[in-house]
């Protein structure tokens, strides 16, 4: 027995598994529960309702029929009396007019008899009426036979005749008692079973309300097991939901989150290893020749280029703090950058021309074309952060002797730029994650290409500070960014959620 309840059971959860896995959302699965237990009780209400419509109006008709049934018996017995008196009557004087008198009462006997096997349902009352017809309708005796014999029968007969109307009246009262009784016995039975469905259809919400629960509670129960190893930064173990649509969905949307989290968690620590790389060399450097300066075994010219060393590595250093120190500034929410007019076309030549000297170095050359009135309302500092940025990751990843393809242009009520260079471009992955903060490509990595990963973050933001923001563009040779600026931006604000992007 016990191993039968416990297949039983088994085979009960997996059914409600499989539902649970069919059900598209938790809104299915609640309108069913209201649907299995809303049809059955409204059925018993209906059930309920018209059963008591049903005994109500036989009561009624049992009623009436009694009530119709107590005056006919009344009326036959009354026409017993007189169809007694006027027999006794005829037999004392013979007189035509008492026999006319006496058919008369005989026929309206027989039409109440007639009324009264109408209204009777019962068997044994309608044998009675028989029997009181079969008396009733027997004719008046001939003036032949002797009086005292004739008035003997008669008083004998009209006995029977009241006896046998007595006799009715009971036989319909215990009749109408029986079925009162039949109905009463039927209206507790329905009573019962009225309570009895109350009580399954009771249970069953209970049972309903049971599995609803546990379908909700064990899938949030997930969730929260989730969101509490995300908080103490358990990001290795994924995050599975199961349940309704809905809370899978959440389950995965919690799941990219923790996706999310780790990798910016690994591109944090590439991030502190590759600035732990990039500040170790040009600090060994200054170390080194500080060193060599100060032991003073160095010739004159020897010195001027120790010097030059130490300065060149002092320059890198400071920018390197300095990107650092935008990309921070940049994240902190700061103040909003106070906005002017602004001539993008002076700004784009200013940076080119800042960028001279890299761009001879790496024997690169620059295709411009710039329309005339690029103006814009804007911060000149941060729009030039956002193309020495964007310059600065170009020539980094452009090989020698390729040319860099710069466009500007106005279009409606936004400014245009479109950046091309001959390097290697962007990969798939590359092009989801190019703006996320500390994000580097594998040829960066691979080739230790020196960077951060914050230069394209920053000038995302500051794309965004400006209405606008940089997008990449699909093609062949090369990598193409292009950036918008609105020409009013409606609204400057920072963006610290870590929607920009580092270099490559």
């Amino acid at each position: 027995m016990t191993v039968t309840w416990t297949t039983q059971g088994a085979s009960f959860r997996q059914r409600c598994g499989r539902l649970v896995r069919r059900s598209r959302s938790l809104t299915t699965l609640v309108a069913l529960a209201l649907v299995v237990v809303t049809l059955p009780m409204l059925g018993a209400v209906i059930a309920s309702i018209w059963q008591a419509e049903r005994q109500h109006a036989e009561t009624r008709a049992l009623v009436d029929r009694a009530v119709r049934l107590t005056a006919l018996g009344e009326a036959v017995d009354d026409q017993v009396g007189l169809l007694a008196r006027t027999a006794k009557r005829f037999t004392e004087n013979g007189k035509a007019a008492e026999q006319a008198r006496y058919e008369a009462r005989q026929d309206r006997l027989l039409s109440a008899l007639d009324d009264v096997t109408a209204q009777q349902p019962a068997a044994k009352p309608r044998r009675i009426v028989r029997q009181l017809k079969n008396l009733a309708s027997a004719p008046l005796p001939d003036g032949s036979a002797p009086a005292d014999g004739v008035q003997a029968a008669q008083e004998q007969t009209f006995v029977e005749m009241r006896e046998l109307a007595d006799s009715m009246q009971t036989a319909n009262r215990r009749a109408l008692s029986d079925r009162l009784g039949q109905l009463a016995r039927q209206n507790r039975s329905n009573r019962r079973g009225l309570i009895v469905g109350s009580l399954m259809m009771l249970s069953m919400a209970v049972v309903l309300m049971v599995l609803m629960a546990r379908l909700i509670s064990r899938p949030l129960q997930q969730l929260v097991g989730g969101i509490r190893r995300l908080g103490r930064s358990d990001l290795s173990q994924p995050i599975a939901v199961s349940g309704s649509a809905e809370l899978r969905a959440l389950g995965q949307e919690l799941d990219w989150l923790r996706e999310r989290l780790r990798a910016v968690e690994e591109d944090k620590h590439m991030f502190l290893r590759q600035v732990a790389h990039d500040l170790k060399t040009p600090l060994t450097n200054i170390k080194e020749g500080g060193a060599l300066l100060f032991d003073g075994v160095a010739s004159p010219t020897r010195s001027n280029d120790i010097v030059q060393i130490i300065h060149r590595n002092a320059t890198r250093l400071e920018s390197l703090l300095l990107r650092l120190f935008e990309f921070t500034q940049s994240r902190d929410n700061l103040p909003a950058p106070r906005f002017e007019s602004c001539d993008l076309a002076a700004i784009i030549c200013r940076s080119l021309l800042e960028q001279e000297l890299q761009l001879k170095a790496a024997r690169l050359t620059v295709d411009s074309d710039l329309a005339p009135g690029l103006v814009l309302r804007g911060d000149p500092e941060r729009l030039a952060t956002l193309l020495d940025n964007l310059l600065s990751n170009a020539i980094k990843f452009s090989p020698a002797g390729s040319t860099l393809s710069l466009r500007a242009w106005a279009e409606r009520a936004a400014l245009i730029v479109v950046l091309g260079d001959g390097g290697p471009g962007f990969s798939a992955e590359e092009r989801v994650r190019a703006f996320d903060p500390f994000f580097r490509g594998a040829r960066a990595v691979r080739e230790d290409i020196p960077g951060t990963g914050i230069g394209l973050s920053v000038a995302q933001q500051c794309a965004r500070l400006h209405g606008g923001g940089i997008e990449i563009l699909g093609g062949r040779d090369g990598a193409r960014l292009r950036v918008t600026l609105l020409k009013q931006p409606k609204e400057v604000r920072h963006d610290s959620q870590g929607q920009s992007a580092a270099g490559r």
